[in-house]
């Protein structure tokens, strides 16, 4: 159906937010520097002592100053063990980004390794009286891409303007981060990523009055692969102590975790690579001994051989997510989609977030629509070609795949889980077209019009204007954590903005999202049955064309079937 090329570009976009284009294989690492002197106080914290950097920030016609504590350890790991928590190594200077994890197209200059669990932290340099609520975000990226120090997660200007205390992770990507199965002393562990996560999550419930943050008010917050992770900690007893609240930025719901015997399957198909079976004469193909045996790089071109392979496991799921967390019974018990929310939430997804994940080069025939529907829906192709927003149209089908992907994989899933649950729940739909570039290179229908203007509004948009950094999320950060400059957001955006970070920070300091900036209130969704548009004017909105109930009666177990075809020319 996918031709290899079109595959290879699915993957690179799949649930990713923050990943460059460029050439293809290994980040080579950049030599790294003595960080700065330090010229923000020093820190006690479980895994030593810090001292950061005090910024003055530019965000529009403000200029707040913050302080900056960038790449401080939380945790050690061994290849393919869980990770543990930092030694305390006396006083350090948290003033330069930390190493980031071995991934293919990096994008970021900071040196890469697998010695990568860091963390950063923003605060306002004169905080208001009482502890600071606490935002801690996860990176999207499928779970083999992205990084704490990408330009667009710096948190300094969300800090200042919002009065908290913003956090951002490292955790272990790929098959260095999601590989598992195995028998005996060569089984790997699952959820090695979602365990230094928490792991992460942990170290910031620990210190956050350190720094002047409250324990007690810590919402998670993140983006794609890093809402599906919140999802994950939002179905894990041994997560729930230590967050309150979370808001989930385009969780794709519609794609279930893996289950064991997947899991096992892509450790096969892992161990059967050709980079496993080079392994020297001494340590036998697919054991711990090979695999510690093998460089990163070497285990990242392993990697890239599974997520290419024709098809991981049939009718199921492809390479393409190879390396989704897996339900374990354990750190996740059930699948995300299936668990009741107790906790505080906000869930909302873009406009257009499907217009990012249509791979095809050429136009879709609506025959090829059809016969690519027919193998992932058999017995429901049929009244899904029925409805309006999916019937065939002459010569390009593209637009209709979008229009599924948005539906079925974000929308309608996301609104299942908020209507099954039990706490504070709150929707939205982020309807605004950035004036700049968020994607450079991606779809013609994902690029910016000079006004912002009318347009489609794709998967990742959200996060300039979460974090207030007008950049794309390919740009890498400065070592310092500056964010480059040259692209900024329009003055008739900048309401927007603030009212979005109003929104997020006040639900992190109250559970409720509310805005002194406008006067539609943010009601509750299972009060309302509305999400909030997030756009120049802020108004509400009931889905009605994603045709939701018909889309929970096929229940949310294919969304990966999607592209199950993808390493094959059809």
């Amino acid at each position: 159906m996918w031709n290899r090329k079109e595959a290879a570009f699915a993957r690179c976009v799949m649930i990713a937010a923050g990943l460059t284009f460029g050439p293809s294989g290994p980040s080579q690492a950049v030599p790294g520097s003595d960080p700065p002197a330090c010229n923000a106080p020093a820190v006690s914290t479980t895994t030593g002592t810090f001292c950061g950097l005090t910024q003055a920030v530019v965000d529009g016609a403000d200029r707040p100053t913050v302080k900056a504590y960038l790449g401080m350890r939380y945790g050690a790991a061994e290849r393919f063990a869980v990770s543990v928590p930092a030694t305390s190594s006396g006083l350090v200077r948290a003033t330069q980004l930390g190493t980031v994890c071995p991934q293919d197209n990096l994008p970021s200059d900071a040196p890469v390794g697998e010695d990568c669990l860091y963390l950063n932290v923003w605060l306002p340099a004169s905080p208001p009286v009482g502890k600071l609520p606490v935002m801690v975000f996860i990176h999207g990226g499928a779970f083999d891409v992205g990084a704490s120090s990408q330009a667009v997660f710096m948190g300094a200007r969300l800090a200042a303007k919002g009065q908290a205390m913003v956090v951002v992770m490292n955790y272990r990507l790929g098959a260095l981060g999601f590989l598992a199965g195995g028998t005996g002393p060569d089984a790997i562990a699952p959820n090695l990523g979602l365990q230094d996560q928490q792991l992460a999550m942990r170290w910031v419930h620990d210190n956050a009055a350190a720094f002047g943050g409250d324990p007690e008010r810590i919402t998670l917050f993140g983006e794609s692969a890093g809402a599906m992770s919140i999802g994950a900690h939002l179905a894990s007893p041994s997560s729930a102590p230590l967050f309150r609240g979370a808001i989930m930025e385009s969780n794709p719901y519609g794609i279930p975790f893996k289950n064991p015997d997947q899991a096992q399957a892509v450790r096969t198909l892992f161990d059967n690579t050709s980079v496993v079976q080079g392994c020297p004469a001494t340590e036998p193909p697919g054991t711990i001994a090979c695999l510690k045996a093998l460089t990163w790089q070497q285990v990242l071109a392993a990697q890239d051989e599974v997520s290419t392979a024709d098809l991981v496991f049939s009718g199921a799921m492809t390479g393409l997510l190879a390396w989704a967390p897996v339900v374990d019974g354990t750190l996740v018990p059930v699948q995300p989609n299936e668990a009741q929310i107790t906790k505080p939430v906000i869930a909302g997804t873009n406009l257009d977030e499907g217009t990012l994940f249509v791979p095809f080069t050429a136009p879709l025939s609506p025959s090829t629509y059809q016969l690519y529907l027919s193998r992932i829906f058999p017995a429901e192709y049929s009244q899904i070609l029925a409805l309006p927003r999916y019937a065939p149209i002459p010569v390009d089908n593209r637009p209709q795949i979008a229009n599924i992907v948005t539906d079925y994989l974000f929308v309608c899933p996301n609104r299942h889980v908020l209507a099954a649950s039990t706490g504070p729940a709150y929707a939205y739909k982020f309807a605004r077209r950035p004036s700049f570039a968020v994607w450079p290179g991606a779809a013609t229908g994902c690029q910016p019009k000079a006004d912002g203007g009318e347009g489609r509004v794709c998967h990742s948009f959200e996060l300039p204007y979460v974090f207030r950094n007008a950049v794309a999320v390919t740009t890498p950060a400065k070592p310092n954590g500056r964010v480059p400059t040259g692209d900024y957001f329009t003055a008739a955006e900048r309401p927007l903005i603030d009212t979005m970070t109003n929104y997020w920070t006040s639900f992190t300091a109250t559970d409720e999202p509310s805005s002194p900036l406008v006067a539609t209130p943010w009601l509750p969704f299972r009060q309302s049955g509305a999400r909030q548009v997030l756009n120049l004017t802020i108004s509400r909105y009931r889905d009605g064309v994603s045709n939701c109930d018909f889309w929970d009666q096929i229940g949310y177990d294919r969304g990966a079937s999607l592209f199950q075809f993808s390493g094959q020319t059809r």
